[in-house]
């Protein structure tokens, strides 16, 4: 974003999202992949789904060490 090139006799303001979110894209090997889906399988979840539950439990837990 090149500021230089803004509009700012026009600028309109926003504000925040209502649904903030993020979406990564992330490598794995396909043995990482085939160990992500059977630990998703295990919790009946979707891999999608079981590496948000992942990231926020590893996430949880490392912060109150």
């Amino acid at each position: 974003m090149d500021p230089d090139t803004w509009d700012w006799e026009n600028a309109e303001e926003g504000g925040p999202s209502p649904d903030p979110h993020l979406i990564f894209q992330v490598r794995l090997s396909g043995d990482d992949i085939t160990h992500i889906e059977r630990a998703a399988i295990a919790k009946q979840m979707n891999v999608g789904a079981f590496l948000r539950y992942a990231g926020l439990r590893c996430a949880v837990h490392g912060a109150s060490k």
